[in-house]
């Protein structure tokens, strides 16, 4: 038996410097008699790949015979690049992987290695035979063009699939709708797209595939369909996917808005375990029983598992019991740009999550936009969101044009336009629920992270008369100023220049692209903000330095505005530890309540 994995490339030997017991100095002086006054040289600097990889060598592929406990090293096609997502040939006799080239080949000037968390890069599918042949080098299956990922072999073997971000790579968005593609085996010549991207998706309909990998065994019925979870508008979806092509992608999981967002676990020959889960309720596990024509939606029956789920307190059940949540449809003011037609300028949504106790009536509310910008806010459980909604303070999440799960024409109508069409859908967002009643126009704040935080920062700039506060996680502040720091240049200049911004892309943006960076930032607006502000910062974010939000608080100070911030000295980008989840959550209602007290 042989396992292959990916792990780190062997440490490289560092030359030992200081003196030595014999009296050498330096490098001549080997490693082997240091007297403790001696130390490891740091050597070259390497590149990785960004915000949660940093440190970390270049992935390379292993394979373990049980048998013999022996390792051998998979050879690199190319030292230039990282593998990773390796799976055995149906035969046993070969690996096919997913090699990432370190070079952007989609950004015209770019050299360096950028980051890879949350994003789409080149990538292409490989395979080689194991034992390799003599001299024998992996070959390339697909082409880079489609940033092939996640490659799984149909039950029978005579095929795989795997997705293809071929639209997110050729925008240079950092996520898009995804295709499925299935290519025959052995002879890998053959493919088709079995699910190809859905620009403008009718209402109610398949908006396309939005995911980041397929599940490990994603098969059921003998191979006659793939189970996937893709985002599905403002929620998450159990769709089943047809391998032959035959049938189009069927939503297996319940369209019911009151059951939320599910989450495929696993599946067997006879079973299929998901996860569900709302703003009103945590996880629970469902299973259901795999039916004869998996592509009726009517013949999927899914039932609680209660002996696994979780047990909730009679105290939080009450709690829990008093969360309301419902999707607000919005059409949006603004519709202009290169994408005119409806999938762009159809109404997005927002979810409404408020106490049952103000169901319905005006009440102090927070508006949240969301990250990314290409990410969505879903319809499930969140226990900050729940813990505002508890205290008494309704919250809007908005899904603005340029959100996963609408079609891809909604997403890419934003890049270019950051910081004016998102801004204006936030605030027509806001307006619906007031129109609807459900709002006090007078106690609204405003919170929001990483581009969420970009939003925050530019709503208390831009209609400084809406909000009386706005917290802030590792916001973008100053794009121009992120730029030279972040590990994501190249979003800088995508999201700013739109489709102009893969050509223009620059590791040193001249004046021109500079300003507009600056046009486009919160620190453009700062000049108007006049509500008070709570800062949460991770010290070891290298996706969005915090560098770039202490100018902002340095401006507002400056300015007599107060500026409040936190420092978590070992967090990163998404500020998830667990004690600093919780200390978010307890400075967050200790800042709301000072000032949107609640009556």
């Amino acid at each position: 038996m042989r396992v292959v994995y990916v792990a780190q490339s062997p440490e490289k030997e560092s030359v030992q410097l200081g003196r030595k017991k014999d009296g050498k100095v330096g490098a001549e002086a080997g490693a082997s008699q240091d007297d403790g006054s001696g130390w490891k040289a740091k050597g070259k600097w390497e590149p990785d790949w960004g915000e949660a990889y940093e440190g970390h060598r270049t992935p390379r592929m292993f394979v373990l015979d049980i048998a013999t406990r022996r390792v051998e090293a998979v050879p690199a096609r190319d030292e230039n690049t990282s593998v990773g997502q390796a799976v055995w040939s149906p035969e046993g006799d070969g690996i096919v992987f997913v090699e990432f080239p370190h070079a952007p080949s989609n950004f015209a000037n770019a050299v360096a290695r950028l980051g890879a968390v949350y994003c789409t890069r080149p990538s292409r599918i490989c395979h080689i035979h194991w034992p390799p042949n003599a001299d024998e080098k992996p070959c390339v299956l697909t082409e880079d063009a489609e940033a092939a990922v996640s490659p799984r072999f149909t039950p029978q073997g005579d095929a795989f699939v795997y997705l293809s971000r071929r639209a997110a790579l050729q925008s240079g968005t950092h996520q898009g709708t995804v295709e499925l593609v299935r290519r025959n085996w052995p002879n890998a010549g053959e493919q088709r797209v079995l699910v190809p991207v859905v620009e403008n998706p009718e209402p109610g309909q398949f908006p396309g595939l939005y995911l980041q990998v397929l599940e490990p065994t994603p098969w059921i019925a003998e191979g006659k369909a793939l189970l996937a979870t893709t985002i599905w508008r403002s929620g998450t979806a159990i769709v089943a996917l047809d391998p032959s092509g035959k049938y189009p992608p069927c939503r297996i999981s319940t369209t019911d808005v009151h059951h939320g967002a599910w989450t495929l676990l696993d599946a067997s020959a006879d079973f299929v375990f998901a996860s569900r889960s709302s703003p009103a309720l945590p996880a629970i596990l469902m299973v259901a029983k795999v039916p004869e024509d998996p592509f009726e939606p009517t013949a999927w029956h899914w039932e609680p598992m209660e002996l696994f789920s979780q047990v909730l307190s009679d105290d939080l059940s009450t709690t829990l019991s008093r969360i309301r949540y419902r999707f607000v449809h919005v059409q949006p003011s603004v519709n202009e740009g290169p994408y005119p037609g409806k999938g762009a300028n159809a109404p997005f949504e927002a979810i409404l999550i408020e106490p049952a106790e103000t169901e319905g009536m005006p009440g102090p509310a927070i508006l949240c936009p969301h990250g990314g910008p290409h990410s969505t806010f879903v319809c499930n459980w969140s226990p900050e969101y729940a813990f505002l909604c508890t205290l008494g303070y309704k919250l809007i999440l908005v899904n603005y044009r340029g959100s996963l799960g609408f079609g891809e024409a909604a997403l890419q109508s934003l890049p270019g336009k950051v910081g004016q069409q998102d801004v204006k859908d936030m605030l027509d967002a806001l307006d619906k629920c007031i129109e609807l009643g459900c709002v006090d126009a007078s106690r609204v704040a405003v919170m929001g992270g990483s581009h969420g935080g970009f939003l925050t920062g530019h709503l208390l700039g831009q209609a400084p008369d809406r909000f009386r506060c706005g917290i802030l996680r590792n916001p973008v502040c100053n794009i121009a100023g992120m730029v030279n720091v972040t590990d994501i240049p190249d979003w800088c200049h995508v999201e700013v220049l739109g489709v102009m911004g893969k050509e223009a892309y620059s590791e040193a943006p001249g004046p021109a692209v500079l300003q507009r960076m600056y046009d486009h930032s919160p620190i453009a607006h700062a000049g108007n903000v006049a509500s008070p502000t709570l800062f949460h910062l991770g010290a070891k974010d290298r996706r969005v330095p915090y560098s770039d939000a202490l100018q902002m608080i340095r401006f507002l100070r400056a300015k007599g505005q107060k500026a409040e911030a936190i420092m978590f000295p070992e967090d990163k980008h998404p500020l998830d530890k667990p004690r600093t989840e919780y200390e978010r959550c307890l400075s967050a209602q200790e800042f709301l309540q000072e000032h949107i007290p609640l009556l």
